[in-house]
């Protein structure tokens, strides 16, 4: 039979500190991915027009419209 042992408040507030501590570097680690995922497909967006630079300002215009109807509740493709 095993002894079970008495939760302290301090031991208690440790432990949640912990799991907090877990939750939080979760959250960030989550965040910088999201961050360096979006910065990657910004630098590919940004390649692509400039390898079709040739069409002129048309063609951003075009994209803008496009991708706004594509992705209405978006902001930034104005």
């Amino acid at each position: 039979m095993t002894k079970t042992k008495t939760l302290t408040s301090q031991k208690y507030s440790k432990i949640l500190d912990k799991v907090i501590k877990h939750i939080e570097q979760s959250k960030f680690r989550a965040f910088s991915e999201v961050n360096k995922s979006l910065l990657h497909a910004y630098w590919n967006i940004g390649k692509e027009l400039s390898e079709n630079a040739a069409y002129g300002k048309s063609v951003v215009e075009k994209l803008s419209i496009d991708l706004r109807l594509r992705y209405p509740d978006v902001r930034g493709y104005s």
